[in-house]
């Protein structure tokens, strides 16, 4: 019986040895700084996330969105992905 076992997990192991891992995220990292450009707010951001990309190799792109009359940073309307529908 453990043998069998042995032979089966060693054939699922080579079955699955195609499968690695993709590098993740393939696009830029978009940070959302809810201030306007030039502000504090944002020059720290654009310091801090250029000492974290090569760590993290990734690049990261800030987008500055200032708030407009209660509406803080949230993502523009043709940028929302699709939620589900309920039928």
């Amino acid at each position: 019986m453990k043998r069998a076992a042995r032979i089966v997990s060693l054939a699922s192991l080579l079955a699955c040895g195609g499968a690695f891992a993709q590098d993740y995220p393939a696009r830029p990292v978009t940070v959302i700084v809810p201030f306007s450009a030039g502000s504090a707010s944002d020059v720290i951001a654009r310091i801090v996330l250029e000492r974290m990309a090569p760590s993290f190799g990734q690049r990261f792109v800030v987008d500055n969105r200032p708030p407009r009359a209660a509406r803080w940073a949230r993502p523009r309307p043709r940028e929302r992905r699709p939620t589900a529908t309920r039928s």
